[in-house]
């Protein structure tokens, strides 16, 4: 597996970057303030990213810098690569890629409860018309060469309604006792005062384990962020089972509601605000400001 990966980004870099290569980059910069009832925090995150593309080939890479308040969320440093991505696309009809490295899982999965920790593998897919679908390979723990696979696939325009439908399924190795299905979609209600309104929601079943293993979530979303003075609603709920999702991967606030608000001050600086109303108290409430050089 590791050799083939290799192999793989030999090949991208030696074939693929033959013609005129295109070079991005750039920086994002997140303050954020956490309270809740046992600790108020500070934490700042720097992400600098470097993507290079040719016609077919490409390279990405991510380095995210965290400073955090050591008392109340251990470690005070962590640098890590977000992304470190080679991959080569065929612009044919269906569109298909292959690409070798890690990445946020949930920068290309769907989840607003799982997805929280890195795809390490080799991953690749398809897309024609309306339909697309991707998934592959990914090392659970490398020094005891245990894998696993993710797959989604997703469609929109079903019966020509406004509909948009997503469905996934996610193994931990065939050691441990998950394999995750998802099922989602997204509804577009149509617009007010120019902007867009849909509702969503997924349910989550482990299919390794017979009790509390299922969850959900759904939810109402009012607005986009694009450009300068564009704002946004969210506002979902979710329930999980304490069986249904690896503590590693994931990424919800526990059985409760979240409220999301955001604006654009400038095309480059956001600001956020976050609100979670949590059964047993832990609720918690989130300010961010984020702005990208």
């Amino acid at each position: 597996m590791k050799g083939f990966l290799l192999m793989l980004s030999f090949l991208t870099f030696t074939c693929g970057f033959s013609n005129e290569v295109t070079v991005l980059k750039g920086m994002e910069t997140k303050v954020k303030y956490n309270c809740n009832k046992i600790a108020n925090y500070l934490r700042l995150e720097n992400i600098m990213w470097g993507h290079a593309r040719s016609d077919s080939a490409y390279a990405e890479a991510d380095i995210k810098l965290v400073l955090q308040d050591a008392d109340s969320c251990g470690i005070p440093v962590n640098i890590d690569f977000d992304r470190l991505l080679v991959g080569y696309q065929m612009a044919s009809a269906p569109e298909i890629f292959i690409e070798a490295g890690r990445i946020k899982m949930d920068h290309i999965f769907n989840s607003k409860l799982q997805y929280h920790s890195h795809f390490n593998g080799l991953h690749a897919g398809l897309a024609k018309d309306n339909i697309s679908a991707h998934g592959g390979i990914h090392i659970v723990t490398s020094d005891m060469d245990h894998y696993g696979f993710v797959g989604e696939i997703q469609h929109t325009g079903l019966m020509n309604l406004p509909l948009k439908s997503i469905y996934s399924l996610i193994s931990w190795g065939s050691d441990t006792e998950y394999l995750i299905s998802q099922l989602g979609g997204e509804y577009a209600l149509g617009t007010v005062s120019n902007k867009s309104i849909s509702v969503y929601g997924a349910f989550l079943r482990n299919h390794r384990i017979s009790s509390h293993s299922n969850g959900y979530y759904i939810g109402a979303k009012l607005g986009e962020i694009k450009v300068a003075k564009d704002w946004l609603v969210d506002l979902h709920y979710q329930n999980t089972g304490i069986y249904t999702i690896p503590f590693w991967d994931y990424q919800g606030i526990g059985n409760g509601m979240q409220l999301k608000v955001a604006y654009a001050i400038t095309d480059q600086c956001t600001a956020q605000a976050k609100a979670n109303v949590v059964s047993g108290g832990k609720n918690q409430l989130e300010f961010c400001m984020a702005y990208k050089w």
